[in-house]
């Protein structure tokens, strides 16, 4: 097996190799949406090479017709592949525009008046403009992680590599090999053996982009609730013990803690499933009303939420707002006339106090809410500072 055939075969194989595996992830973590544009730029990539090897000559001008825009295809929906994973959205228009701007010069020097240097300089023209698009955007984002930055980089040296083939072409350095077989060439022979190197550098830089976020979605799982979307105790504990390191002096932060009353007679009364929309209910309810700076479910009906700073008058707004907020909430599967309640304990700290400490006063207020008849709220400390609202009251 001579080289020439080696790399002839070894491209393409990358390339559809490369294409299965990312489509493959993706099937696996869909969340990851930059995946799909990733898979058709491989794919893309194998079908040009083996237009350019198979296609050519069987038919030159149909063959390089399409190995060239499958080629384009690929370096576009790589570069949409690098914006969605920076978070910015791939301007297809001015893909597309630079695309078909770059067609009509490829188009006249491949069937009006046929010319190899001309459609090189084209192609690469337009890889060129692409990449400095992309790279331009990525800048703008600022990437601040490794990955973020990497990607950025690989797009530099797409624009770098685009650049300097063309230029070595024009100064006589790299033989194209006009007047006989192209893929006889050193240009030729020079792509097929550096772009495995770029294919892996391009597939190795988005594995370590998967990975990464990857773990970062299995820590988000970890710590969010699988039915609300909320954090969950963990998350909770981590976001909000945090939050507390950093509240400056003269600061009161505080805790509220929310148990849905009564919720073992919704499961049995409704079923199970109208039993998670009421949680989902309430948690909603909470997360919109309440304003906190960290809302959780803590346990299977009970919910926490924490403030950074919040005056009891504040607090009392917010336990008003929840309160009026559950009254006029839609749950699916219970009768208008059946409102959920909650018992409610609050606790504002007027000292440094840990997170600890906060969440077992609150949970002592929660208690005495429960006991002194349900449907009300409890501030800490206890008399004579502190006071009771019930729910009914708060609504009149």
């Amino acid at each position: 097996m001579t080289g020439q055939f080696f790399f002839t075969l070894l491209n393409p194989l990358f390339a559809f190799g490369f294409a299965a595996i990312f489509g493959l992830m993706w099937r696996r973590w869909p969340r990851q949406t930059y995946l799909v544009p990733l898979t058709c730029a491989f794919l893309c990539s194998g079908l040009s090479f083996v237009g350019q090897d198979f296609l050519v000559p069987w038919h030159e001008q149909t063959g390089r017709l399409l190995a060239n825009a499958m080629f384009l295809a690929s370096i576009a929906l790589v570069c949409s592949s690098a914006l969605q994973r920076v978070g910015i959205a791939a301007p297809v228009r001015l893909f597309a525009a630079i695309c078909l701007v770059g067609a009509l010069p490829f188009l006249w020097y491949l069937y009006v008046d046929p010319a190899l240097v001309p459609r090189i300089v084209v192609v690469a023209a337009i890889v060129a403009v692409l990449a400095l698009v992309t790279f331009a955007l990525m800048l703008a984002a600022r990437p601040a992680t490794l990955v973020t930055r990497a990607l950025a980089i690989c797009v530099f040296l797409g624009f770098v590599a685009a650049v300097a083939r063309p230029v070595l072409v024009l100064a006589g350095l790299l033989d194209v090999n006009a007047a006989g077989d192209f893929q006889d060439s050193d240009y030729w022979a020079t792509v097929q053996a550096f772009s495995p190197i770029l294919t892996l550098v391009i597939a190795l830089v988005f594995l370590l982009a998967v990975a990464v976020d990857i773990f970062n979605q299995l820590r988000s799982d970890a710590n969010h609730d699988y039915l609300t979307g909320l954090l969950n105790r963990r998350g909770f504990e981590t976001a909000a013990a945090a939050s507390l390191a950093n509240t400056a002096l003269g600061r009161h932060p505080a805790l509220l803690l929310a148990d849905i009353d009564d919720f073992k007679k919704i499961n049995d009364g409704f079923g199970h499933k109208v039993g998670d929309d009421a949680i989902t209910g309430v948690a909603r309810v909470l997360a919109e009303q309440g304003q906190a700076a960290v809302t959780a479910r803590i346990g299977g009906e009970e919910f926490a939420l924490f403030f950074p700073h919040a005056t009891r008058r504040q607090l009392q707004e917010r336990v008003e707002a929840i309160q009026f907020g559950l009254s006029d909430a839609s749950i699916p599967g219970l009768p208008v006339s059946y409102t959920p309640t909650l018992s409610i304990g609050v606790h504002s700290a007027e000292s440094h106090e840990t997170l600890a400490e906060m969440m077992t006063r609150a949970d002592k207020a929660l208690y005495r809410a429960k006991r002194d008849g349900k449907n009300r709220a409890v501030f800490t400390p206890l008399p004579p500072h502190s006071y009771t609202t019930p729910i009914r009251a708060a609504r009149a």
